[in-house]
């Protein structure tokens, strides 16, 4: 049969036709006929009977298009867009936030002060131009400067520390049970006797005019060397044996806040002691 409503060819057991949901059972029966609904004329054939169908059947009788698979790619498209819409942002005001800190920190910055000379060259007219008036300001005169305290005299040390090493100067050995007496002008005194690494100590009164060293050994020479400034460990053997024939400079010892190092040099009495 065909429909009334969209002259299609359906069957005519449908109760609705499945391309326009025409309601085909208006048509149907004397009932019908007797109301004249359009299109009811043009139906071929007996009345069929009515049967009627479940509501659980309609939804078979109705079309139903199936989703398409471009509509999910679209909402993950949306979606990829939106996320990464998202992030941009969160850059774009991050940058935003950073300049706008900028511009504050550099607004509440203080100005930096000319110096005199350019605040004076800034001043100063064109050349042709009559220069304004300025207005005296009277002129005040600095008051003198208090004379800044004189600095303390340095205290000198009550006693002196003195420290060392007696040693051959021909085999740099050290040398044990040397007796060293030390003797000030003013009458100071002291002494001490050199360990078995020759090492000695010895704490003095300070003495303005500092102390001189007498050596007794048993078998080294009474005259000794203790310039602080040669070096005699740096000497060959045949520059020291040379020295035995040198007058020794004995130079004052004198001391300070601190220990002073300060070693002495013996001469044996046998030459075979520099093997």
């Amino acid at each position: 049969m065909e429909c009334p409503g969209c002259h299609e060819a359906i069957s005519g057991k449908l109760e609705t036709c499945p391309h326009c949901f025409y309601d085909l059972r208006a048509h149907r029966g004397a009932g019908a006929k007797k109301a004249g609904l359009p299109g009811y004329e043009d139906l071929d054939g007996p009345d069929p009977e009515i049967v009627p169908v479940p509501d659980a059947h309609v939804d078979n009788v109705h079309y139903k298009p199936k989703a398409s698979p471009f509509r999910y790619v679209l909402l993950a498209l949306v979606f990829v867009l939106g996320v990464a819409l998202f992030y941009l942002g969160k850059d774009f005001m991050r940058e935003r936030r950073a300049a706008e800190e900028m511009t504050a920190a550099i607004a509440n910055k203080p100005a930096q002060a000319l110096p005199p000379a350019a605040t004076a060259a800034a001043t100063v007219p064109a050349a042709g131009t009559d220069a304004p008036a300025a207005a005296e300001e009277p002129v005040e005169t600095p008051a003198p400067e208090a004379p800044a305290p004189a600095a303390p005299a340095p205290v000198e040390a009550e006693f002196w520390r003195f420290e060392g090493r007696v040693y051959d100067i021909l085999s740099l050995k050290p040398v044990a049970g040397a007796n060293l007496t030390f003797l000030a002008d003013d009458g100071g005194q002291g002494g001490a006797v050199s360990g078995s690494d020759g090492r000695f100590r010895v704490k003095l009164p300070s003495s303005s005019g500092g102390y001189r060293v007498i050596v007794d050994q048993s078998d080294y020479d009474g005259d000794h060397f203790d310039d602080p400034s040669a070096n005699y460990r740096s000497m060959t053997l045949a520059a020291r044996a040379v020295l035995r024939n040198s007058v020794p400079k004995h130079r004052p010892w004198k001391g300070g806040a601190g220990t002073v190092r300060r070693d002495i040099a013996l001469f044996p009495l046998s030459p075979d002691s520099q093997e």
